[in-house]
């Protein structure tokens, strides 16, 4: 059996975020000059375009959403800004190579255009991303729906997200999981936006902080 180091992995995780760079992906360069006036007359523009998804169910609880359907509409990317996680070398062997097969996953989304009900790379939404990851990388089935895929795994605090653990907001109309990225490092997560497609973000941006619901961890540390 092939060892890879915790080096070697940590490297295979930077390198992602190179990728993420090299595609004009930079959280803090696009967030720098995010245009306040496109994004006005563009949410104009959406109230009239956007369309009745199955996750458009009336107001519930905090975390209860419409069950029924596949996929999610999400955060549209005029709605908020697209834009690090403990020591990585703390982490076990298997946690390091958790990461390194986390961002070989990630690496073919890059660019990849939003998609409702979508999950591979000719078009994704939020859920189909974290969908297809978990499954290419680790075996594992997970529901397209955010609100689904909230149920599962275990709670985990900001302070303590690790690679690869699920974010979660509320859709800012209802008062239920409307959205969900995967987590990065150093704050950033990646996950896929209305009409934008795979982006960064940063949790600390003030729209995420207002709609943040939680986190989940699907694997865990030492898998």
């Amino acid at each position: 059996m092939k060892i890879y180091s915790i080096r070697a992995c940590i490297a295979s995780f930077i390198l992602l975020l190179v990728f993420i760079n090299g595609f004009a992906l930079k959280p803090h360069t696009i967030y720098k000059n995010y245009p306040h006036k496109k994004r006005k007359q563009k949410t104009e523009t959406s109230s009239r375009e956007s369309h009745n998804s199955s996750d458009q169910s009336s107001e519930g609880e905090p975390g209860i959403s419409n069950d029924s359907g596949i996929g999610d509409e999400g955060v549209a990317s005029e709605d908020a800004p697209f834009t690090h996680v403990d020591d990585a070398s703390a982490q076990t062997f298997r946690a390091s190579e958790k990461i390194w097969r986390f961002a070989n996953e990630l690496i073919p989304f890059l660019q990849t255009p939003y998609k409702y009900g979508g999950e591979d790379t000719t078009g994704v939404d939020c859920s189909g991303l974290v969908k297809r990851v978990y499954a290419r990388a680790f075996g594992i089935a997970l529901p397209h729906k955010a609100a689904l895929q909230f149920k599962l795994g275990k709670a985990v605090s900001k302070h303590a997200l690790s690679p690869g653990d699920l974010v979660f907001f509320y859709d800012k109309r209802f008062r239920r999981i409307g959205h969900v990225g995967l987590y990065l490092d150093e704050g950033q997560f990646i996950h896929s936006m209305l009409r934008e497609g795979v982006v960064i973000s940063r949790l600390d941006e003030r729209y995420w902080k207002k709609y943040y619901a939680g986190a989940r961890r699907i694997l865990p540390l030492n898998r």
